[in-house]
């Protein structure tokens, strides 16, 4: 998966009386003080770069909505990471929205499509009409009809860019 930006939806400090109001006295905690976006590859969690904030952390902003672009990483899955503000050191997250791409296709997510991806691809195949696709096939069905046949290997030709060659990310969108 590709990731561009995500929003963060900061929780409400003052939740259940956990801390008084900030201006009046040190809350315990609910809220960062700093802010960074990782992405988990095969190698581990990589941070991303140039990450920039809509808005900046405010311990005295209630419910903050901030959104965070970055240059693209790629992953199976992201998270943010950052200091915890407040004597305790606890932060308040309401709901995290991501926002990015799966790139058909390349589904070792080594950004290519080579022949790795080929034999996944060909291990979901079912032909026309004869899905649905096996559990664990479900991403193969690249134009979503419930089975894996002529019509997603189109697709996954136009995407095939071979050995450590980066793949275009908008290759399925072709026709």
């Amino acid at each position: 998966m590709r990731f561009d930006s995500l929003t963060f939806y900061e929780g409400d400090i003052l939740w259940n009386g956990i801390n008084n109001d900030p201006r009046v006295a040190e809350p315990l905690g609910g809220y960062f003080t700093t802010l960074t976006v990782e992405a988990h590859t095969p190698s581990g969690w990589v941070p991303a770069d140039n990450v920039i904030l809509s808005e900046p952390l405010d311990p005295y902003a209630y419910y903050q909505i901030i959104d965070l672009d970055f240059d693209s990483i790629w992953g199976d899955g992201i998270r943010i990471r950052g200091s915890a503000g407040g004597t305790q050191e606890f932060t308040s997250i309401v709901e995290l929205v991501v926002h990015g791409a799966m790139i058909a296709a390349d589904f070792d997510g080594d950004n290519d499509v080579d022949p790795d991806d080929f034999n996944r691809f060909q291990s979901c195949a079912t032909g026309p009409c004869l899905g649905p696709p096996s559990t664990g096939c479900y991403d193969a069905d690249f134009d979503g009809d419930n089975d894996v046949d002529q019509s997603d290997f189109g697709m996954f030709q136009l995407c095939y860019s071979g050995p450590n060659i980066p793949l275009d990310p908008d290759c399925a969108n072709y026709n």
